[in-house]
């Protein structure tokens, strides 16, 4: 884990930077002032606790030599 800084672009779309350096977009729909142009912030949280536990499955399943077909 590392520092993660949130910054303001415009409107309602907000970049985040973590540690890898690469930029996390978000913003809201335009039904609250958003442009829609990217994901909400919950769906960002949601891809990534889907991520964590995929990585974490597919790295236990590859201890025990299986290659899984999907998941």
């Amino acid at each position: 884990m590392g520092k993660t800084i949130v910054n303001l672009v415009e409107g309602m779309r907000f970049a985040g930077h973590g540690k890898s350096g690469h930029e996390v977009a978000m913003d809201a729909s335009s039904k609250v002032g958003g442009a829609d142009s990217t994901a909400r912030p919950v769906e960002v949280m949601l891809c990534a606790l889907g991520g964590c536990t995929g990585m974490d499955v597919i790295s236990i399943l590859r201890k025990m030599n299986t290659e899984p077909s999907s998941l």
